[in-house]
């Protein structure tokens, strides 16, 4: 099994926080190729992100 550590969680989850604020201005829409890349960047980081905060979520609930 491998893991990865809280703190390059983290990291990757704030990159993703990142992402969706690109996503939400809508001047984005106006450079196709940064719009694209973008939507692919969030896109790979959800399955990461949703894996990261499922984890945390079960962790906290062990934890109580």
């Amino acid at each position: 099994m491998s893991t990865v550590s809280a703190d390059k969680l983290r990291a990757i989850e704030e990159k993703f926080e990142g992402l969706a604020a690109e996503l939400a201005d809508p001047g984005l829409m106006a450079d196709q190729k940064r719009y694209q890349a973008t939507t692919k960047a969030y896109s790979d980081m959800t399955p990461i992100v949703e894996a990261s905060r499922k984890r945390r979520r079960l962790e906290d609930a062990l934890a109580s």
